[in-house]
């Protein structure tokens, strides 16, 4: 059982990487073992959080390639959630063809679903006009 008191004493990192990891998993050592990359799976996603006290932040192409790496490893998609301390935002850096095909995934399940209200409604017994 994990107490308030011990809750606030995490650093800030530490409470995103547990906030991420909800209904996933931490990686081992946050990512430092080599069969443990970065800090959290979750989602179809091996994500490597970051947090910043500043207005901006900048990401290397080199690090993001090393994550794009790391997650086919664990046969994932790379993502880098950055939250903003300042503004209270948390964002997600994901690639656009990664996006566009969860985009487009989305699309097809909204249609599959609504094929399936339309063929329910279709079944249930007509109740007495009025």
């Amino acid at each position: 059982m994990i107490l308030p008191w011990d809750e606030a004493k995490k650093k800030r990192y530490q409470r995103q990487e547990t906030e991420l990891a909800r209904g996933g998993k931490k990686q081992l050592n946050s990512g430092r073992l080599w069969f443990s990359k970065r800090d959290v799976r979750n989602w179809g996603f091996l994500l490597e959080a970051r947090t910043t006290k500043a207005k901006s932040y900048s990401v290397k192409a080199d690090e993001l390639a090393q994550l794009t790496k790391d997650a086919y490893f664990h046969n994932s998609l790379p993502g880098m959630p950055i939250e903003f301390e300042e503004y209270n935002e948390q964002w997600i850096l994901i690639k656009q063809v990664d996006f566009e095909a969860m985009h487009d995934e989305l699309i097809l399940l909204m249609a599959e679903l609504r094929d399936l209200r339309v063929g329910k409604d279709d079944e249930l017994p007509k109740g007495p006009e009025t």
